[in-house]
């Protein structure tokens, strides 16, 4: 399945640089569709994908292509390939980008925390939540790309 790409203006930083995309890794469609929304609505470009394989190729394919996402948002229960195991992945493959995992469940939410997760966002949250958590990973990922000039 091919990922949805949710078009905004990239907000820019003082220095006149775009950020980086948001990724979404959701399975719940109306929640993705949110998150995807909202965060486009506020400027993000994001990438929202359904499952942890599609999200493994999306990365991938980021990754050869030198434009890794600016932030992972990742839903730990998700169908074919778990969040756990993205994580794993990302580790095992030293993929340098940030990931906020989200979940109810609090021993998945600790798994992901030993297992490198940068932030955690308890299920069921508020969109004025995640804002800050993207904007604070967005812009530090655009200060770490190197420029054009």
């Amino acid at each position: 399945m091919a990922p949805e790409l949710v078009a905004g203006a990239s907000p820019e930083s003082p220095g006149g640089a775009p950020y980086p995309p948001v990724m979404v890794v959701e399975d719940d469609e109306s929640l993705r569709t949110l998150l995807a929304h909202y965060l486009g609505k506020e400027g993000y470009p994001v990438e929202a994908v359904p499952d942890g394989a599609a999200a493994l190729q999306a990365l991938e394919r980021r990754r050869a292509l030198g434009a890794p996402p600016g932030v992972v948002l990742l839903d730990l229960m998700l169908p074919r390939v778990s969040g756990l195991d993205v994580l794993g992945y990302l580790e095992a493959a030293a993929v340098d980008v940030p990931v906020v995992v989200m979940s109810v469940y609090d021993h998945l939410l600790i798994a992901a925390a030993a297992r490198g997760a940068d932030g955690v966002l308890i299920k069921p949250f508020d969109l004025e939540q995640l804002l800050p958590v993207v904007a604070r990973y967005c812009e530090s990922a655009r200060r770490r790309r190197p420029t054009d000039s």
